[in-house]
Order: structure tokens, then sequence, then C-alpha cells
């Protein structure tokens, strides 16, 4: 159950943003290796952000999903850096990503948990 939130100041409009949203729900889901069908993105694009000071384009990546491998964060996070280059030019150090490891019995779906 991926939950890919990206939150950046780059200027994105509504459609080009459902567009990313489409796009990163499957290469999350080939990324970690996970049902596109359980796969859950948002975008929050235009936000008021520094990084370094700087309002230069950035992004801050949350990736949650149950039983993530903290043994795959340094690869994920070079091929989730690599899609905002290729995808919204966002500079790979000009990128924060936080991996979660959600425990199943804490993540709700469907009127329980998992």
């Amino acid at each position: 159950m991926p939950y890919i939130m990206i939150q950046t100041n780059a200027k994105i409009d509504a459609v080009r943003s459902q567009e990313i949203a489409s796009q990163i729900s499957s290469f999350a889901a080939k990324q970690l290796s996970k049902p596109e069908s359980v796969v859950m993105t948002a975008i929050e694009a235009n936000t008021a952000m520094t990084f370094g000071g700087s309002a230069a384009p950035a992004a801050y990546v949350e990736v949650k999903s149950i039983g993530f491998p903290a043994a795959k964060a340094a690869e994920h996070s070079a091929a989730f850096c690599g899609f905002l280059e290729k995808e919204l030019g966002l500079p790979k150090n000009r990128v924060f990503i936080e991996f979660t490891d959600i425990k199943g019995a804490l993540w709700g779906y469907n009127g329980g948990t998992c």
C-alpha cells in the first residue's frame, strides 16, 4: 500500500499535476514491486518552499509503504530523484525524500487494516 506525496515549489498547472500523479503511480508500483491498484499518489505544486535558503525549484517527497526495505533506500532515492529530474526538471540535490516502513496493522484500508 504505497503512498507517495510530492510537495514542490515548481510551477505546475492542474493538468500537468494530474499527469505526474498518474506517472508516479505506475513508476512507484514498478520501483517498489507493488500492484498499482494499491498505490496512492498526491502532488502539492506551487508550494511556498525554500531549500538551503533558496526558493529555486525543490521538492520534499514522502514514500510510505508496508514492508519498505531500508536496505534499498539509496537505490529508491536514486530512482525517485531521477524521475523528478526527468519529469519536473528538479535537480537531484534539491530533493529530500522521506522513506517510511509502515506496519500493516497501522495502515487503514477498505474499512480495516492491512
